[in-house]
């Protein structure tokens, strides 16, 4: 009996009101950076992160009529930070959140959009996620701007439906770290290939 009140449960809410599926960001920091120098960036900077808060939480909602109901939540902006600091981990020998005695860093996060549709297939549905992320990137050393710049990733991924359309979670969530691991890897090397960083002035 108890089975039976789940079932009819989920069909009440997938036809009536729809579901929603909350998707679990993770963090994606850069895996493969280009770099011309062996070296890491000398010298210590302090790192200031902004347009997390306003821009990656959001319910997205799938383009599609099929699975049209439902919602899902995502909130990024802590996967995002923590993917931000630790790429930056590997390019600086010494930056944090502290004061960096003129050499500071700024990632503003200006495009965070997640969009989702369902397709019918022979034998079960499929999820596609797209999401487009950008950020600016602007470092300071000495007090002077150094480099002023902006970098982009879009990324999609595929995956199974699910009961109910719920896999569409996973899917937003894969889309999510490949757009975020291939825009720390194009912000790491903007980075680290730039001479102005490494003058000993």
């Amino acid at each position: 009996m108890e089975k039976q009140w789940i079932g009819l449960l989920a069909v009440i809410c997938m036809l009536v009101a729809g579901c929603a599926y909350k998707v679990g960001a993770r963090a994606a920091p850069a895996g493969n950076i280009y770099s011309i120098h062996d070296s890491k960036i000398p010298g210590k900077y302090a790192l200031y992160v902004t347009g997390l808060d306003n821009c990656c939480r959001m319910e997205v909602r799938p383009s599609s009529y099929i699975c049209g109901a439902h919602n899902f939540p995502v909130n990024a902006s802590e996967a995002i930070r923590w993917s931000i600091q630790h790429t930056l981990s590997l390019v600086f020998e010494n930056i944090d959140l502290n004061d960096g005695q003129g050499n500071v860093v700024t990632i503003s996060v200006n495009r965070f959009d997640p969009k989702l549709r369902f397709v019918p297939g022979y034998w079960s549905g499929q999820a596609s996620s797209t999401v487009e992320i950008g950020i600016d990137v602007k470092a300071m050393r000495n007090g002077k701007v150094v480099l002023n710049t902006a970098v982009f990733a879009e990324r999609t991924r595929d995956g199974d439906a699910g009961p109910y359309c719920s896999g569409g979670a996973e899917v937003i969530a894969e889309a999510i770290a490949s757009a975020t691991r291939e825009v720390m890897e194009k912000m790491a090397e903007r980075l680290s290939n730039n001479p102005a960083l490494r003058t000993t002035d």
